[in-house]
């Protein structure tokens, strides 16, 4: 339809390619129309994946379009060139075009002639989609049956093979054979004549890529085989789906990764709780560690302070903190109380003896005005108390571990005297 050639931009200095129709078609309205319509359409778009156009215009009888000049060859080319491509090449390749598509499809635009001849690959590989001369406005209904039966037969969508129009669907389709034919250097549907290739699209399920690349995995298949699907409803809905299928084909569903290779949160500020209803206690702080959130004290300072509520490490990664108290603490509180019960009973001792009264200390300070007989036995065993003048104190035993009770004062007959008992034997002394 149009022959390209390489042109210098005198004014940006700059290289150009010029598409200028052949002169049997200048004639025909038709051709014309659509030649104008890629320069329109075209000129609208700014995609990495399309080639932009500069200029459009007519010298005499020949019309033309200036566009972005492109250093590197078409893909058919290179499919003939290179034999089939790797996955991981194919796929790169395609997931750009698939990308063009999707950006002309949402600004009303189908392409209605993809093939391998239709897209260029610059030196970076990265792919460039061409040729919108045959291209069809989706709210374009002024077209002539010509126009709406164009296309390379081997990648016509069977659709177009029925003569109805073309869609976004169709443009995927002939996306699917080009990636077919880069995957096996070779087309999927193939016969004598045009006609027998178009009946193969509509009627022919097309057979697996790795029928002809064992080397082409599963997931790749189904991806191919869903965009060669004939219902235009079971192929992807849209450019982007296709583009996102292609690049995610060999992600591996993986599993949650264990808490231990997680990414850990920043350290948060840990407000203090307030303190417990309990008096100051002296406490003993150890180092404190990793994760406490406190100051690092001396070990075995002995400092005074309210003790706060134990908290629990947990409730800082989302769990709620254990209602009970840490094991040093239950400590402390044990270590308390034993203390406090001590204290109360030496308390209790010393108000016992002043109670009792300084008598008890007398009679052991006191010595006794009556000379002590020598070769008299002591008398261990209690006898009954003489009558005295005054009360008598019962001198006290001696305080065992134990508590014992306190000592009483027994008192004696009012006006007795005490006899002397000496030089008596034990009965003598029992009777008197």
């Amino acid at each position: 339809m149009a022959v390209v050639y390489r042109a210098q931009d005198l004014l940006l200095n700059r290289a150009v390619a010029m598409k200028i129709l052949r002169r049997q078609y200048a004639t025909d309205e038709g051709f014309l129309r659509r030649f104008e319509r890629e320069a329109q359409a075209a000129a609208r778009f700014s995609h990495p994946n399309i080639v932009n156009v500069y200029d459009v215009g007519t010298d005499g009888d020949r019309h033309y379009i200036v566009m972005e000049y492109i250093r590197g060859p078409n893909l058919k080319e290179l499919i003939r060139r290179q034999g089939p491509f790797s996955v991981d090449g194919a796929i790169f390749i395609i997931s750009q075009v698939a990308s063009a598509l999707d950006y002309a499809h949402q600004r009303g635009l189908v392409h209605r002639d993809i093939k391998p001849q239709n897209i260029l690959v610059d030196r970076d590989g990265n792919a460039k989609v061409v040729d919108f001369g045959i291209a069809k406005g989706a709210q374009d209904v002024n077209l002539t049956e010509t126009g709406t039966g164009m296309g390379t037969v081997h990648y016509v969508s069977p659709e177009q093979a029925r003569g109805e129009p073309a869609t976004p669907a169709s443009d995927l389709y002939s996306t699917g054979i080009v990636l077919f034919e880069m995957l096996t250097k070779r087309l999927p549907f193939d016969a004598d004549t045009p006609v027998g290739v178009a009946m193969q699209h509509v009627n022919t399920p097309p057979l697996a890529p790795s029928t002809h690349n064992p080397a082409i995995p599963p997931a790749v298949d189904a991806i191919v085989l869903k965009a060669l699907a004939k219902d235009p409803a079971q192929r992807y809905p849209t450019g982007a789906a296709l583009a996102g299928a292609l690049r995610h084909w060999n992600l591996p569903i993986r599993p949650p990764a264990p808490a231990a290779d997680r990414p850990r949160t920043a350290p948060q500020t840990r407000a203090p709780l307030p303190p417990t209803p309990s008096a100051a206690r002296p406490v003993v702080h150890p180092p404190a560690v990793r994760g406490s959130g406190g100051v690092r004290q001396q070990t075995g300072q002995l400092t005074t302070r309210q003790a706060p509520a134990q908290r629990d490490v947990r409730a800082y990664r989302g769990h709620p903190a254990p209602a009970t108290r840490s094991n040093r603490d239950d400590v402390g509180c044990v270590t308390w109380l034993i203390g406090s019960a001590i204290l109360l009973t030496i308390v209790g001792l010393i108000l016992l003896a002043f109670r009792v009264g300084p008598g008890i200390f007398a009679a052991d300070l006191a010595p006794t005005a009556t000379p002590r007989p020598s070769g008299a036995a002591i008398l261990a065993t209690p006898t009954p108390a003489p009558p005295s003048t005054g009360p008598t104190v019962t001198p006290p035993a001696i305080v065992p571990t134990t508590p014992i009770s306190p000592a009483t004062v027994t008192p004696g007959r009012a006006g007795g005297r005490v006899p002397s008992l000496v030089g008596m034997s034990q009965e003598e002394a029992t009777s008197a």
